[in-house]
């Protein structure tokens, strides 16, 4: 399991009060799962071994937005030569000669992410935190007699995502 993008340490700075830290934990989890959902990969440093398909072209493209490096590459488990590919900081792999065209035929051992995480996600992070911890019913609406608010708990607004946009695989 990824540790989450912010701490609840953060989210209490952010909120400028103390918190309940089971709920917390909860309310920052949850917001890092969904920002990472969103944007379609971990977004936070880390080293891992990553599984894709190929068509037969000569790239591939790993799930990584920040390749900082590559340690091995295999195809359909047979390692292969770091002569034999060049990698891109955008996660793109190129091959020396062509990938196969099969599904989870190429693995690479990669270390990627960010660190630390950019302020744009750390942001919004706390902000849906923030409001996951203070809504943990997930109202959507509240009515009191002529007056009605409205609530945004445990989604993403357009503009939280046009923050993290950059971050967002395509």
């Amino acid at each position: 399991m990824s540790e989450p993008l912010i701490t609840t340490t953060d989210l209490a700075a952010y909120l400028q009060r103390d918190l309940d830290q089971y709920s917390a934990d909860l309310a920052v989890r949850g917001a890092s799962g969904l920002v990472r959902t969103y944007c379609g990969w971990g977004i936070s440093r880390a080293v891992e071994t990553l599984t894709v398909d190929a068509n037969g072209g000569i790239s591939v493209n790993l799930p990584t937005l920040k390749l900082n490096d590559v340690t091995a590459v295999r195809v359909d488990g047979e390692l292969l030569d770091p002569d034999d590919y060049m990698w891109g900081g955008n996660g793109v792999l190129v091959a020396r000669h062509r990938w196969p065209g099969r599904l989870r035929a190429v693995e690479a051992d990669v270390d990627h992410g960010y660190d630390p995480t950019p302020d744009e996600v750390r942001i919004v992070v706390s902000v849906m935190a923030g409001r996951v911890y203070a809504n943990p019913e997930g109202l959507i609406q509240r009515s009191s007699g002529d007056s009605s608010k409205s609530f945004t708990s445990g989604v993403l607004t357009d503009l939280e995502m046009r923050l993290i946009s950059a971050y967002r695989l395509t």
